[in-house]
Parts: structure tokens; C-alpha cells; sequence
């Protein structure tokens, strides 16, 4: 997938191989409404796979271009997940278009915790190892609960 230079790159993790399945089969990904800046204006979603994964273990191994952004509470994100502890919480939904695998895989050689990053498609595509982009300045937000899910998102 041809990512834009100056395109907004959210890196995400996929923590389990049942959260991956679901990234796959319902082409969304979600964080917390408090991590919400952090995926602001992102163009685009790079799925970060730890080690349970077979063949991509400490890899970026897919890229979705986002198409649009929710706000709701993760029960209306994961509706499979009902009895979660945090299903009343109020999570950001990305639904994503056109997942590929990422080529070339990203590798991570030494930066393993990689929850949620914020690069440009440039920087993304060059780096020849994830951790290089450890040393870029990351930002951290909060925001207070949404009045609605278009005041966030729909500029």
C-alpha cells in the first residue's frame, strides 16, 4: 500500500491473536477516548504484531488506510466483548479500509513496547528498524469525555 509522505501514521499494537482476528474480520481498530489525540487526523494505521504471532512477531505487518472515526463506549466498539472490565468506557473506533501487509515488514530489534506511536508515512517507510522511531519526540494527550463522536473528528 502506497502511503503519502506527509500522511499521519497511528501505530498500534494487536495484542492478542483474537484482537487480530477481529482487526481483520471487522476492519476497525479501538483505543481509549483518552488516547484520542494521539489518533487525531491520522491518515493512516499501522498494526504493530508482538510476539504471539507466528511470522510476524515484533513487526509492523499491515497498513490500513482510515476511513472514518466513531466515538462510543467499548461495548458499542467490541460488541463480542460485553463482559469486558472496561466495556462502559468510551473508546475511539477507527474503521480502516484496504488492510495489507506491510512491505517491507518493519522490524522491532530492541523497541518491544509499542502500545501507540504517532509518525509520518516518510519516517515509517524509511526506518529500517521500529526502534528508530523511539527517538522521535511522542506526545501524550488527554481529553475529557466527547459531547459527541463528530466534535472530536469531523473538522
Amino acid at each position: 500500500m502506497y502511503i503519502p509522505e506527509d500522511a499521519k501514521v497511528l501505530i498500534g499494537i494487536i495484542k492478542t491473536s483474537a484482537d487480530f482476528a477481529t482487526f481483520v474480520q471487522t476492519q476497525h481498530y479501538h483505543i481509549p477516548v483518552t488516547h484520542a489525540m494521539l489518533a487525531y487526523k491520522a491518515e493512516f494505521f499501522a498494526a504493530y504484531l508482538p510476539k504471539w504471532h507466528s511470522t510476524m512477531a515484533w513487526h509492523i505487518g499491515y497498513v490500513a488506510q482510515i476511513q472514518r472515526y466513531t466515538v462510543g463506549t467499548r461495548t458499542d466498539c467490541c460488541p463480542h466483548q460485553p463482559q469486558h472490565p472496561r466495556a462502559a468506557q468510551y473508546y475511539v473506533s477507527l474503521q480502516l479500509a484496504d488492510i495489507t501487509p506491510c512491505e517491507p515488514r518493519i522490524p522491532s530489534t530492541q523497541w518491544r513496547r509499542v502500545w501507540l506511536h504517532v509518525t509520518t508515512g516518510a519516517a515509517l517507510m524509511r526506518t529500517p528498524e521500529l526502534g528508530q522511531l523511539a527517538q522521535t519526540k511522542r506526545r501524550y494527550f488527554t481529553t475529557t469525555r466527547p459531547s459527541s463522536s463528530t466534535a472530536l473528528f469531523n473538522e
